[in-house]
């Protein structure tokens, strides 16, 4: 409609971006580079525990990723555990420090670069065999020990051996 020249516009409202304050649970801190260990999300503008859709019993959580970029990883079973502050996920495997966690609420996500940091646990050698070889190289060695990261064809382990 215009009146007098000046056109009319329809009135819009969003809600606000969710906003991630904290992480905590055994996947926030030197997580399993397996996978499967809970983490919860604190913050605000998550939504409701449940209200969208005919039935009442659906999310407005989108998703849940994390990674060194924020969208490497997508969270397992993320679930709004308290209406508008809490969320509970689950770690996938993984392997990394100083990741970052990005909360998407209908359509709307939080900041990359406002989140608090999670890390998966730094690997331990427990064992190397054979122990002994010969000095014209092109031996394999076996590496044995925990969090050494995802057994993919994709994935790699970088070592650097001292001989002494």
């Amino acid at each position: 409609m215009t009146i007098d020249g000046q056109a009319s516009t329809a009135a819009t409202t969003a809600y606000g971006k969710p906003v991630i304050t904290g992480l905590s649970g055994l996947g926030a801190v030197n997580a399993s580079t397996y996978g499967g260990e809970p983490v919860t999300l604190t913050g605000y503008n998550f939504g409701p525990k449940k209200g969208a859709g005919t039935e009442g019993n659906t999310s407005f959580l989108d998703a849940v990723t994390y990674g060194p970029g924020g969208s490497e990883y997508s969270a397992d079973r993320c679930r709004v555990s308290v209406g508008h502050t809490e969320i509970v996920c689950f770690t996938v495997a993984g392997v990394g420090s100083s990741l970052v966690w990005v909360v998407t609420v209908d359509g709307q996500s939080s900041e990359a670069s406002e989140s608090p940091v999670s890390n998966y646990a730094s690997p331990v050698l427990a064992g190397l065999s054979p122990q002994r070889v010969g000095t014209s190289g092109g031996s394999k060695h076996v590496l044995n020990g925990t969090d050494l990261g995802m057994a993919s064809t994709d994935s790699f382990l970088n070592v650097r051996l001292n001989y002494t």
